[in-house]
């Protein structure tokens, strides 16, 4: 059986707050609620209707000239930039 080592060499942080540590942190100091009205799809069929969705534009983070930016994942996107950021520092 093989054994599978993980590193995690660094954390960032893409929230409804702020993006990066300096932004949640800001987004922390303001103390402002992050709580509005679903927008990305129709909370109809259930109870809650209002959550924290994080504004990020997925084009900002992939290839421009990628064809698959309206197919990719909310999930995916919101990893690159706290990748990006890590690769900064």
């Amino acid at each position: 059986m093989m054994t599978r080592r993980v590193v995690v060499t660094g954390m960032g942080a893409v929230t409804t707050l702020g993006h990066g540590r300096q932004g949640l942190w800001e987004g922390v100091q303001r103390g402002e609620s992050t709580v509005r009205s679903l927008t990305r799809f129709d909370p109809s069929p259930y109870r809650a209707r209002m959550a924290a969705e994080v504004e990020l534009n997925v084009a900002d983070y992939l290839d421009r000239s990628s064809s698959n930016v309206s197919t990719v994942s909310h999930s995916l996107p919101s990893s690159l930039p706290v990748w990006q950021w890590r690769m900064r520092a």
